[in-house]
C-alpha cells in the first residue's frame, strides 16, 4: 500500500473538517427550527383578527350588494364578483390582508375562483354543510396567520342574473381571508 503524501493528507483532513462543520448538527438544527417557528399567538391577538374578519366581511358584502342593487339592471353591467375581486386586490396591494372569492359550486364562473389549497377546500366542505364561518391558524413565512372563510349565498334576485339556475339562499362560494396575527 502506498503512503498518502503529506499534502494530500492535510487536504483530506481539511476537507473532512470543513464537511463536518457544514453538516447540520441535530441539536443545533432543532434549536434553529424552534427559533424560526413563530410563537403561538395570544388569545387576544386571535380574537382581534376574528373581529377584523367579521368587520371586513360585513363591509365588503354590504358594499357589493349595495352596488349590485343600485347599479345592476340586466346583468350586462360589471358583475358583483368583479367588484369584489377589485376591492380585494386593492387591499392586498396596500398590504392590509388577502381576501378572495372561492367557488363552492364546483363550476366556477372564473377559473381564478377555484379553491387553491387545502384550507379553501376544507372551508368549502364546512360551508356546504351549513356553517357560515370556518377558520384555521396557520404559519407561513415565519409568521402566524388567521385563515378564515365566510359564506357567499345568493342574497337577492339580481345575483341570479349572473348565476342563473341558482336559488335565493343557495351557497355560491366563500370569501377566503388571510390576516397576519400581530
Amino acid at each position: 500500500m502506498r503512503p498518502i503524501a503529506p499534502c494530500c493528507g492535510i487536504l483530506f483532513l481539511l476537507a473532512a473538517a470543513l464537511f463536518a462543520s457544514l453538516a447540520p448538527n441535530r441539536h443545533e438544527s432543532a434549536q434553529a427550527a424552534e427559533a424560526a417557528a413563530p410563537a403561538k399567538p395570544s388569545d387576544e391577538v386571535v380574537e382581534r383578527a376574528r373581529r377584523e374578519v367579521k368587520m371586513l366581511d360585513d363591509l365588503y358584502k354590504t358594499a357589493i350588494v349595495f352596488i349590485n342593487d343600485t347599479y345592476v339592471e340586466d346583468g350586462d353591467e360589471v358583475a358583483a364578483g368583479e367588484i369584489a375581486r377589485n376591492l380585494f386586490d386593492a387591499m392586498r396591494k396596500k398590504g392590509w390582508h388577502d381576501a378572495r372569492l372561492v367557488d363552492a359550486t364546483g363550476e366556477p364562473m372564473n377559473a381564478d375562483n377555484a379553491p387553491r389549497d387545502e384550507f379553501e377546500k376544507a372551508a368549502n366542505r364546512q360551508i356546504l354543510k351549513g356553517k357560515t364561518y370556518y377558520e384555521e391558524i396557520v404559519q407561513a413565512d415565519g409568521k402566524n396567520y388567521l385563515r378564515a372563510a365566510t359564506v357567499v349565498p345568493v342574497v337577492n334576485k339580481k345575483c341570479i342574473l349572473c348565476h342563473p339556475g341558482h336559488e335565493l339562499g343557495e351557497v355560491l362560494g366563500t370569501v377566503s381571508y388571510k390576516l397576519p396575527l400581530e
